[in-house]
């Protein structure tokens, strides 16, 4: 019989949001001392893989574990990678996250991209003027249409 557990994660915002924001823990546990901090991470759709600013790979102390090729409206570059282990609120760990270490002017140290988002069922709700954001993992066997 397959699991039928989930872990649900539900956000409620008063507003209509043009962005997702959700706390995250990312841990380095690669280092003796299993380096952590709690950062705001933006869910990017438009993302193929997360990514984390060189400061927080700083601060953490982790040692890039290679370099890809990323591509973004900018055009293409070769950046490094490191694996993180991430927390989402749900409670879950995902270890060994390939994350490409990027400088980018958000306001924040962490986007979650489609390589996390296809791990659930994610979903955006819009309706007097408020957004509901809500992932489910693992994701639904059955998809409904309507």
């Amino acid at each position: 019989m397959p699991n039928t557990k989930s872990d649900i994660l539900c956000y409620k915002f008063n507003s209509i949001q043009k962005r997702i924001i959700t706390p995250i823990n990312i841990f380095n546990t690669f280092v003796e001392t299993q380096k952590q901090s709690t950062e705001s991470a933006l869910w990017d759709t438009g993302a193929t893989i997360s990514a984390i600013t060189p400061k927080l790979v700083n601060d953490l102390g982790f040692v890039p574990a290679g370099t890809m090729a990323i591509s973004g409206i900018t055009g293409a570059l070769d950046v490094e990678f490191i694996l993180a282990t991430i927390q989402l609120p749900d409670g879950v760990l995902r270890q060994n996250i390939k994350m490409a270490v990027c400088d980018f002017s958000q306001n924040i140290n962490v986007i979650l991209g489609m390589d996390i988002i296809t791990l659930g069922d994610f979903e955006l709700l819009h309706g007097s003027n408020k957004t509901v954001f809500s992932f489910t993992s693992p994701p639904s066997e059955k998809i409904k249409i309507m």
